[in-house]
């Protein structure tokens, strides 16, 4: 009984480091995405212009407003304290972003993906995988009940190997 308890607090400590990792990755690319924005407002506005979808002024509203949100994000994973609710934001960001990027890309556009500001990348599927990724993980450790259950489903059928 022992071991098994030893074996669960490693585990246990190892998904904290885990989650430690992924919050301060979250932060980086939130807070490199957001004050790359910021000095380059025009880029955002004009890359929003150019997706043909939103209306002046959403675009200029987004434009404004989208950067200084992600930076706020990004020092929330910073923060232990807002660090499970700045993981449900992310998820909730990552999801919109890659399906905002989905459907651009499925609209035939071929311009540039303006995730960190003036960038000369395009936008590609793998800014999509990548959002899919970052949502799932943000997903995970914000703690959504889908994912808790499916962990003590897992447990529970992997507990019924070892008896």
């Amino acid at each position: 009984m022992a071991a098994s308890e030893s074996i669960r607090d490693a585990m246990k400590n190892l998904l904290n480091i885990v989650e430690i990792v992924a919050s301060l990755l979250l932060a980086a690319i939130w807070l490199v995405a957001g004050i790359s924005k910021i000095f380059y407002y025009s880029f955002l506005a004009q890359m929003l212009q150019d997706f043909g979808f939103f209306s002046l002024e959403m675009q200029l509203l987004a434009a404004l407003w989208l950067p200084w949100f992600e930076v706020f994000v990004g020092i929330a994973h910073l923060l232990p304290e807002t660090r499970k609710q700045a993981f449900r934001v992310s998820a909730a960001l990552m999801l919109a972003f890659g399906c905002w990027n989905a459907y651009v890309l499925f609209s035939g556009y071929k311009g540039k993906c303006g995730c960190f500001g003036q960038s000369d990348l395009p936008l590609t599927w793998l800014h999509v995988l990548a959002n899919g990724i970052l949502c799932v993980v943000s997903a995970y450790f914000s703690q959504l009940a889908i994912f808790k259950n499916l962990c003590v489903r897992f447990r529970s059928y992997s507990n019924s190997f070892s008896s």
